[in-house]
């Protein structure tokens, strides 16, 4: 079965819903009811992250929103955000396909969207 999970940035830290894996297998959880951000469904929507599917170079997973290093001699030493491309329907690093094996997960958008800005930044 794919794994199919979700996350939100709520409250300064990421929930995860969807069908998650546990100790015990895979179990299906949901938001936690005390939200105190009360986001509308379309706010949801749009600050909702799906898991690729995919783990980057250290077995880390990869999430929309994820920022990544990436090693790729085509494509230089560069980072990059995790994003959906609706139109192609895939999960791409500014219109390149994921190649997970050259990918390392060094932050995400929320927490470290410096990274973004400054291509030439440290690695946190």
């Amino acid at each position: 079965m794919r794994s199919i999970e979700f996350r939100i940035w709520l409250n300064g830290s990421f929930h995860y819903w969807g069908f998650v894996e546990l100790r015990a297998g895979k179990v299906f959880v949901g938001l936690p009811t005390n939200n105190q951000d009360r986001l509308s469904m379309d706010e949801a929507e749009i600050r909702s992250q799906q898991f690729t599917g995919l783990l980057d170079k250290n077995g880390k997973k990869i999430w929309e929103g994820d920022i990544v290093h990436c090693t790729l001699r085509a494509m230089g030493e560069e980072i990059y955000a995790v994003e959906w491309i609706e139109v192609t329907a895939e999960f791409s690093i500014q219109n390149k396909v994921i190649c997970e094996k050259y990918l390392e997960v060094i932050g995400n958008i929320y927490e470290h969207s410096h990274l973004l800005e400054n291509k030439n930044a440290k690695r946190d």
